[in-house]
């Protein structure tokens, strides 16, 4: 069974919570048929190729692409080579709100994603939504890291950013392969967060490789669908 950090509190959740307009999704529509699986630093780079300010903003990070049967973002897909992509597929850009217009630019561009194509169409906008569950699919440690150490790293991160966890699950480890060797990762789910704390995170995310896709969080379902602790 995979290592879950729980406690417990009865605080409340934060309902007032507002939404900080500092930070948002940019959403574009894209022509590809499929992706490697392992696309992360090809399309990151290609991106940047395009966007040659985006791996130096604060807070800019690109949010990898997920075919159908990734589960809601939980499950990993099988071992397959590519991502057979459905229509309504969006690449996504998490940027602060004065970065808008200048990513804009990337509208028309054909990125170059291994032996892919992907044509990037029109954008449109997307506010980051307070949810007191949210989902990184990819956050970066160490390859010796087993799943409890590793929940206690991400405990002590959030720490530090003044967000307190109370429930989190992580997924199983993989590599991602970059031009330096792998980046190992793990995908982490926390949840009962207060919406402040939700919107601290999304807007900030964990590590220094946003601009590669990890440490970024959405919104997420919830987590009893995926682990529920036996009763006492």
């Amino acid at each position: 069974m995979a290592a879950m950090y729980w406690t417990e509190h009865d605080d409340e959740q934060g309902a007032g919570s507002t939404r900080p307009e500092d930070v948002i999704d940019l959403a574009f529509r894209i022509r590809c048929a499929r992706l490697p699986v392992d696309h992360a630093w090809p399309l990151c780079a290609a991106i940047h190729r395009q966007l040659p300010w985006l791996p130096h903003e604060p807070r800019a990070g690109v949010h990898l692409v997920h075919g159908g049967e990734s589960g809601n973002g939980w499950q990993r897909p099988g071992n397959a080579d590519y991502l057979e992509l459905p229509r309504r597929t969006r690449l996504t850009l998490r940027l602060p709100r004065a970065r808008r217009e200048a990513a804009e630019g990337l509208s028309g561009a054909r990125l170059d994603v291994g032996d892919c194509v992907l044509e990037v169409g029109e954008a449109h906008e997307k506010p980051l939504v307070p949810s007191s569950t949210v989902f990184s699919r990819h956050v970066q440690c160490e390859a010796t890291s087993d799943e409890t150490r590793f929940l206690a790293t991400v405990a002590g991160t959030l720490g530090a950013m003044g967000v307190e966890p109370k429930k989190m699950l992580c997924g199983r480890l993989h590599a991602l392969m970059s031009p330096d060797g792998p980046v190992h990762v793990r995908s982490v789910m926390i949840a009962e967060l207060t919406l402040d704390d939700s919107m601290v995170l999304q807007r900030n995310g964990i590590g220094s490789r946003s601009a590669f896709g990890l440490g970024l969080f959405l919104p997420h379902k919830g987590i009893d669908a995926v682990f529920r602790p036996a009763e006492s």
